[in-house]
């Protein structure tokens, strides 16, 4: 009985009706802020869609709001056209830590250039890799021989895209430029990425249910990005191939210092 007293809860009341307590602008220029815990705020930026303007503008809210090294923000968690603020509300009360992000996200939607700093890194890819093929055959085994994406992702891509044949998928793969809209789509800093232009997108569905096994450096598609396994494990993203190793796990690179 003793045990359960100090583990029982403590009941707050609060004037909260909704998780939403910001909504600002329209469209494109939209931003709500929605309550996820009692540590954390959910910016959602645009409508739920692909748009590289939305990308760009979370990105820009984000720098903004590390700039201003704020007393109780302990880490900031962008996504695709989201950005996760966790914070500490006996520091920086929710009420102030609004406040600041509307302001922000004015002086981000008058910004009529928005640059950032970027790289361009070429990637080999080891097209329809025997890796891949092994990881088919274990879901086929152990998951769903029927699936319609087996035996082969890149057939099935090709027909859900309304492409000629495989040699189409391989020319647009390889074709693209991508880019990489965030890290950590599934562990270890996978990169998440789309070609910058519309005709290289091919767009799929992900397995269901997902596979038990991926091989490390996988490459796949599922929705209308692109994402690489930084290691082994479950998965989804209909495969195309493999690549150079993605995560460091001696970190041992100069990415790691500091």
């Amino acid at each position: 009985a003793l045990f359960a007293s100090k583990l029982a809860p403590t009941t707050m009341s609060s004037s909260f009706t909704s998780p939403i307590v910001l909504d600002l602008g329209q469209d494109d220029t939209r931003l709500v802020a929605r309550l996820a815990g009692d540590t954390h705020l959910l910016l959602e930026i645009g409508q739920p869609e692909l748009d590289l303007v939305l990308r760009f503008r979370g990105h820009a809210l984000m720098q903004a709001l590390e700039a201003k090294q704020l007393d109780g923000v302990i880490d900031l968690t962008p996504g695709i056209r989201s950005l996760q603020v966790h914070y500490q509300p006996e520091t920086l009360a929710l009420e102030d830590l609004l406040e600041i992000v509307a302001g922000l996200w004015d002086a981000v939607c008058a910004a009529q250039d928005l640059k950032v700093p970027s790289r361009i890194v070429h990637l080999p890819l080891s097209w329809d890799d025997p890796a891949c093929q092994l990881a088919i055959e274990k879901y086929m085994t152990t998951v769903r021989k029927d699936a319609p994406w087996c035996p082969s992702n890149l057939e099935f891509i090709r027909r859900i895209n309304d492409l000629p044949n495989l040699e189409a998928v391989f020319q647009t793969v390889f074709d693209a430029s991508y880019l990489v809209m965030g890290l950590g789509d599934v562990y270890l800093g996978a990169p998440v990425a789309t070609p910058l232009d519309p005709r290289h997108r091919l767009v799929t569905t992900k397995y269901n249910p997902a596979r038990t096994w991926t091989a490390e450096n996988s490459v796949g598609i599922g929705g209308a990005y692109m994402c690489i396994y930084g290691m082994e494990g479950p998965g989804g993203y209909q495969f195309v191939g493999r690549t150079l190793q993605m995560w460091n796990r001696y970190r041992a690179v100069e990415a790691f210092g500091g």
